[in-house]
Parts: C-alpha cells; structure tokens; sequence
C-alpha cells in the first residue's frame, strides 16, 4: 500500500508544518 505510507507522509508533514507554523506566532504575539 504506496498510497498508505504516502498519506501518513503528508499527515505528519502537514502537522510538523503547522507545529513550527504555531510555535513562531506564538513567538511573535509576545
């Protein structure tokens, strides 16, 4: 299942993504 290990891929990409994204707003609210 390619497709499968290409999802989860893009899951924890996006969630790195928006993680890094949070943490510097946060950073910058202050």
């Amino acid at each position: 299942m390619l497709w499968l290990q290409t999802v989860v891929f893009f899951v924890v990409l996006a969630f790195v993504a928006i993680a890094m994204f949070h943490e510097t707003w946060r950073q910058d609210s202050e």
